[in-house]
């Protein structure tokens, strides 16, 4: 065989076309026989590819040359590679000289199929079939070998090959782009398909080791779909191209991030980013060629989301603010992840597959506004869109801090006005409430169910006020009877659970907004259905206001609230239950045009035991509720000009006790200084605050007093410090007394705040939202700022709430129950203005300040320019000693 093979040699064309089929046949069984010498094979196909191709007319070429000579030439191709695998580097080299030899053949074999006339993927089927399968074991090879390989001269060897794998490449892609396709022949078609998933096996290997000649293949098989989507449409396997390239676009984001970490030079952070925004434009084109093809694996899909959802988060690990831009232009700005949701996934199967993946922080934004975006789309059953409001309700809480971010989201369109950007959570809302207004009445009860075992199980405020609000949706935009029927539930629940927590609080407040909703009917059914004659009642009138009623109703309320509030002491939940009755008071009785003396006496006799007894409140929720409603009713009996002037002397005294009192313990007052700031600022709508000269001394004094106290927290607290300054403009602004003003900030770095304060723009913006406030969810919830006591705390936590009372929660009640019991001190007899003497007062702290305010006052009036050295002396020492207090 070997001789005649070598006799071919000598032969002129006539004698070789003459016996072109013993020729090749010949040729053949060298070729098939895995024994034959690797010289002689690689001699038959040079001389295949150099001579007898010229010879062969292109309808025989398939059958006759390319089939039986490229399909040998992959089969001894691999065979190559498995023996360098296992042969010491020297035999290594040689063995790969032998496989770039074979691809140069290959290669001059496929340039001369370029002068075939009218050639196409069905007349030489081999080259779109067999070519990119040699070219993947190129590129395999190089990819798993080259970073194993540690010689300088096998590397050299390794790349020459890669080099030659790659110029067949680019031989074979011109090849193709010119071949004359008939898309109406379906063999054809499938040839195309089989080519084009070759492309996509090439991604791996060539990624990793030449991005810019991937990047070719993929403009490549773009272009193929594009040309020829409307044949490839049913055939052609477009999604696992989709998923490969989104799975490139994560891995390169992440290497993105990871070497700006790095502190890697511009310009490959340049070149990574022109990448990423390559393989994201190509997902866009083929999405839209082929759309909603994606319906599998949408983990990946969502983790691809991901990198366009959480914008604001990547922004900010990129220093550079030139990277910055450039992500933002040519990824960001181009791309809004709304476009990929349109076109790529299957929206059924997404929808499905959404209430199984598993958030975490990276991709839980992105399960939330994809679900919440499947809302909005028609092919979707309203039976699915029910359990994606599920999976938004179940994640909510995640992206609670996303919620803080400057708003980003695109508002529903509505005629006749502009779209504005707005917040996630008025976002997610919107469009729930949207599909709400369509469901069927049997998904619309599926919903109900699904909506309270959200708002029942979570323990999450950020969620609870979600649903609070959709339900408040429905009862406004809902019938009334459905308004009623919704009240009673949450009436009903609230009672059995009686959560007082902050969670419980949302459930209060609900409760008030769907009671207004009510007409004047039903809320009389309401009343007569939830009787003040039960004392657990209590806790649901605590929640509501009434506007009007008439005499025999009010008289009834009045006659129970006093049976409430004589019999409170004797109840377990006694610090509850007066919460529950002062807010009754605020929203019940003192809403009315009559005046009320129960409510009055009521917020005296409790203030006045409170100063009395110097009761310091702990910090503990109940408590804390309890001043806040105490100090709620204040503030309306204040407002409607049901507190006599007298009466608020003696109130302003007392809580001026109860300040001091607190501020004599450890811990941090901002909670009560907070409530009596909003107190205070009441003081200013007074009619009698513009004529201070004729109301008593002492009232005034107090109010300064209370207000100094108040405002020395104020203006070191950030929360506190704008509240507080606005009260003292707004005294300022009512009063024309400058003494008044003084008084209320008797220390200078008060008056510092108060200057700078004032000379600041009032619409100037706040930054604050700019960025992302970091919400740690293992950490204490919000209202353990209220607990002084850590075995309080730690009680609260095991059971989700303030469940457990410790044993020093139960001393502070126990002390507040016996300074608030009735038989402990009985109310003082008004006394009138001559009676009410500045003597009363209790020296504390506060009061002996505010006496030397005016003692310093009066020395600053006299003539100071002529001191005696003595009295020079004495105001040193006096300093000295002051100094030394701080």
């Amino acid at each position: 065989m070997a001789v005649a093979i070598s006799e071919y040699e000598s032969w002129s064309e006539s004698q070789i076309e003459d016996k072109l089929q013993e020729v090749l046949d010949s040729i053949q069984k060298v070729l098939l026989d895995s024994e034959s010498d690797h010289e002689m094979r690689l001699y038959c196909v040079g001389f295949a590819a150099e001579r007898i191709v010229q010879l062969v007319p292109v309808y025989e070429a398939e059958d006759s040359l390319y089939f039986p000579l490229l399909s040998g030439v992959k089969e001894f191709l691999e065979q190559v590679f498995a023996w360098a695998l296992s042969e010491e580097p020297e035999e290594r080299i040689m063995l790969l000289s032998i496989a770039r030899a074979l691809l140069d053949h290959t290669n001059t074999l496929l340039q001369y199929s370029a002068k075939y006339d009218g050639l196409g993927p069905g007349v030489i089927p081999s080259i779109p079939r067999v070519i990119p399968k040699i070219i993947q074991a190129v590129f395999n090879f190089c990819h798993n070998e080259l970073p194993e390989t540690k010689s300088d001269v096998a590397k050299e060897s390794m790349s020459l090959m890669y080099t030659r794998g790659k110029n067949l490449l680019e031989t074979l892609l011109s090849l193709v782009e010119n071949m004359s396709v008939h898309p109406h022949l379906e063999d054809e078609i499938a040839i195309l398909v089989e080519l084009m998933d070759d492309l996509t096996n090439f991604h791996e290997a060539l990624y990793a080791i030449d991005l810019k000649a991937c990047m070719s293949v993929w403009n490549f098989y773009t272009k193929l779909a594009t040309d020829f989507a409307q044949h490839l449409r049913f055939s052609l396997r477009v999604e696992n191209a989709l998923l490969i390239l989104q799975r490139a676009a994560i891995e390169k984001f992440q290497n993105l991030i990871a070497r700006n970490s790095s502190n890697q030079p511009s310009k490959k952070l340049n070149k990574m980013i022109v990448a990423i925004s390559f393989l994201v434009k190509t997902i866009h084109t083929l999405a839209n060629l082929y759309k909603n093809s994606l319906k599998a694996e949408f983990d990946t899909f969502i983790e691809f989301l991901s990198i366009f959802y959480n914008k604001e988060d990547n922004l900010k690990k990129f220093g550079d603010k030139s990277i910055c831009e450039k992500l933002e232009r040519d990824l960001f700005a181009a791309n809004p992840p709304e476009l990929f949701l349109l076109s790529v996934p299957d929206h059924c199967k997404l929808a499905t597959a959404l209430t199984s993946i598993q958030p975490n922080c990276d991709t839980v934004l992105s399960i939330v506004l994809t679900a919440t975006y499947l809302l909005e789309v028609d092919s979707l059953e309203d039976e699915e869109k029910v359990k994606l409001v599920g999976t938004v309700l179940e994640n909510l809480w995640m992206v609670e801090g996303n919620n803080l971010c400057q708003d980003n989201l695109e508002s529903v369109q509505v005629e006749g006005s502009s779209v504005q950007l707005i917040a996630i959570y008025e976002w997610i809302l919107t469009r729930i409430c949207r599909v709400i207004s369509i469901l069927s009445p049997e998904d619309f009860q599926a919903l109900e169910t699904t909506l309270f075992q959200r708002y029942s199980s979570t323990e999450n405020m950020f969620t609870r006020q979600m649903v609070s609000d959709i339900f408040c949706f429905i009862a406004r935009y809902g019938s009334s009877s459905l308004c009623y029927s919704l009240l009673m539930t949450v009436c009903q629940v609230y009672l059995q659970s009686m959560d007082n927590t902050p969670n419980g609080a949302v459930t209060e407040v609900l409760i008030r907004r769907l009671f207004n909703f009510l007409d004047g009917e039903e809320k009389l059914t309401w009343i007569e259905e939830f009787v003040l004659d039960k004392p657990d009642n209590i806790v649901l009138w605590s929640c509501i206001e009434i506007d009007e009623m008439n005499t025999s109703l009010l008289t009834k309320i009045e006659n129970a609230l006093e049976k409430v509030y004589n019999e409170a002491f004797e109840r377990d939940d006694y610090i509850h239950t007066l919460t529950c009755l002062i807010d009754c008071h605020t929203g019940v009785l003192v809403n009315q045009h009559s005046k009320t003396q129960l409510t009055n006496r009521m917020c005296l006799e409790i203030w006045q035991r409170l100063a009395e007894n110097l009761y310091s409140p702990p910090h503990n929720y109940q408590t804390s509720q309890f001043l806040r409603a105490l100090c709620d009713v204040t503030c309306s009996l204040l407002t409607s000009s049901q507190l006599a002037t007298e009466d608020l002397s003696q109130v302003i005294n007392w809580i001026t006790c109860v300040i001091n009192a607190e501020k004599s313990t450890e811990g941090n007052h901002g909670f009560s200084s907070g409530l009596m700031i909003n107190m205070l600022k009441v003081i200013p709508t007074q009619s009698w605050i513009g004529n201070v000269e004729n109301v008593d001394p002492c009232l005034v004094t107090q109010i300064g007093t209370l207000s100094s106290v108040c405002l020395r927290s104020a203006v070191k607290d950030p929360i506190l410090k704008t509240p507080g300054l606005e009260y003292l403009r707004n005294l300022a602004q009512a009063s024309n007394n400058s003494g008044l003003v003084r008084l209320c900030s008797d220390e200078n770095d008060i008056m510092d705040h108060f200057t700078i304060f004032l000379k600041e723009e009032e619409d100037s913006t706040s930054n604050c939202r700019e960025e992302k406030l970091t919400i740690n969810h293992d950490a204490p919830p919000l209202f353990s700022i209220l607990l002084h006591d850590d075995s309080e705390f730690e009680t609260a936590a095991a059971f989700g709430g303030i469940c457990g009372v410790s044993s020093q929660q139960q001393l502070h009640d126990l002390d507040l129950k016996r300074k608030l019991s009735p038989g402990k001190s009985m109310m003082k007899t008004k006394r009138s203005k001559s009676g009410i003497s500045c003597a009363d007062e209790v020296d504390t702290v506060v009061t002996l300040l505010a006496k030397m305010e005016q003692h310093v006052t009066k020395l600053e009036t006299l003539e100071t320019g002529n001191l005696s050295d003595d009295q020079r002396t004495a105001l040193r020492s006096l300093g000295g000693r002051l100094l030394k207090l701080i």
